[in-house]
């Protein structure tokens, strides 16, 4: 399989990617927040991506809610992640994603949008559809752990002339995700992202 076929773009992207990185597994999975932070398993979100073709208005900014050292600001910036997954997918330019994290994931996931880039081609497919956000206890030293159920559409690798170079992944119904953040220079930053199969 060649590395785009390995590859793909929005969630589809993600689970490849992060599966494929050398981040390891959780050994258990972590403890949520108590159910009163319920605001954080916010009601399903449906996020179309962008056509290529539109002029975007600008990559996303963090949101007031993700910029709390708390467990719901963990839970929102894993939200604000996913829609700037998105957003440098369908633009194809990686920097507004890198700025999120440093991880092999994340440079994995830049990296593939960059390749995809360079060879003239643009990813499309993938509406994600975020189903739950949990975020655990916010440790002394800042960092904390976010699991997130999430969907995709089929998604794929389409050249210049509009046809279907690549399809990268079927629907995938439940893809679950845990974000390690960390706190540092006054915001969250992802130090790894693993996914559960």
């Amino acid at each position: 399989m060649s590395s785009r076929a390995a590859l793909s773009a929005a969630v589809v992207m993600l689970a490849v990617v992060v599966g494929c990185s050398e981040e390891d597994p959780p050994a258990s999975l972590p403890s949520p927040t108590s159910p009163s932070s319920a605001s954080s398993s916010a009601p399903e979100t449906t996020t179309t991506a962008p056509s290529t073709s539109a002029t975007p208005t600008g990559a996303p900014t963090v949101p007031a809610a993700a910029q709390e050292q708390t467990p719901d600001g963990a839970a929102a910036f894993v939200q604000h992640y996913y829609e700037t997954l998105e957003y440098s997918w369908s633009v194809m330019d990686s920097s507004p994603l890198r700025a999120l994290g440093d991880c092999l994931s994340c440079a994995n996931l830049a990296g593939t949008i960059d390749e995809v880039a360079a060879a003239g081609d643009h990813l499309e497919g993938g509406n994600i559809v975020v189903k739950s956000v949990e975020p655990s206890s916010v440790s002394a030293d800042g960092a904390t752990t976010v699991n997130s159920l999430v969907s995709s559409a089929e998604q794929r690798i389409v050249g210049p002339d509009g046809v279907t170079q690549e399809v990268l992944g079927q629907e995938q119904p439940d893809l679950q995700f845990f974000f390690d953040l960390t706190w540092t220079n006054g915001g969250w930053a992802v130090t790894s992202i693993r996914i559960i199969e």
